[in-house]
């Protein structure tokens, strides 16, 4: 208790401009959130972006669910995006995080947790709520689920991908591999 409540009266807020990047993310992204121009939305569920569309993709962002409807990852589907995986592990894809919580299926895991954050220059502890994207947002989801959806998905399309220095990486379509991804989802969660 008492280490609970020292985090609780001394953990700094959020600061979406000066935290880094997770660690587990790569360092290609915490390189891009620092890139001159680069922009990153206000919220703890954090995208950074880079070009003529970055106005679009940070216009909005839910406090829960934050990958699903309203958010930018929603917003690339909408744009035909695509997505590039360089020299990343195929089951490391956030994308699908989104399609995990547009997918309509039953029994989802939901986790709700409490975060630190400024508002009106005070810092507030706010609940907020998620699909378990650490774990699994499915109790049926079996280990390396987005890995078996991108190599899946990469097969289907006849996607090889390509070299960029040493890195083997693919190019894909953001919607091409929701529409892969949702069908596949609704029947692991069936069971079939």
């Amino acid at each position: 208790p008492a280490e609970e409540r020292e985090i609780l009266d001394k953990l700094p807020a959020f600061d979406p401009l000066a935290t880094r990047s997770a660690r587990d993310n790569g360092t290609l992204v915490e390189f891009l959130r620092t890139y001159p121009g680069s922009r990153v939305n206000q919220h703890i569920v954090r995208f950074v972006v880079w070009g003529e569309q970055s106005d679009y993709l940070l216009c909005e962002q839910p406090w829960d669910f934050a990958y699903g409807r309203g958010s930018a990852l929603e917003r690339l589907v909408n744009l035909d995006a695509r997505i590039l995986l360089l020299g990343s592990d195929h089951d490391a894809v956030t994308f699908l995080h989104y399609a995990e919580h547009v997918v309509d299926i039953p029994g989802k895991n939901v986790k709700r947790y409490q975060v630190p954050i400024l508002e009106e220059g005070r810092r507030v502890w706010r609940t907020m709520a998620e699909f378990d994207t650490a774990d699994a947002a499915h109790p049926s989801w079996p280990e390396r689920f987005f890995a078996q959806i991108v190599d899946g998905y990469l097969a289907s399309t006849g996607n090889q991908g390509g070299r960029a220095g040493d890195a083997v990486s693919y190019l894909m379509s953001a919607r091409g591999l929701l529409e892969f991804a949702l069908p596949l989802m609704e029947r692991t969660a069936r069971g079939a």
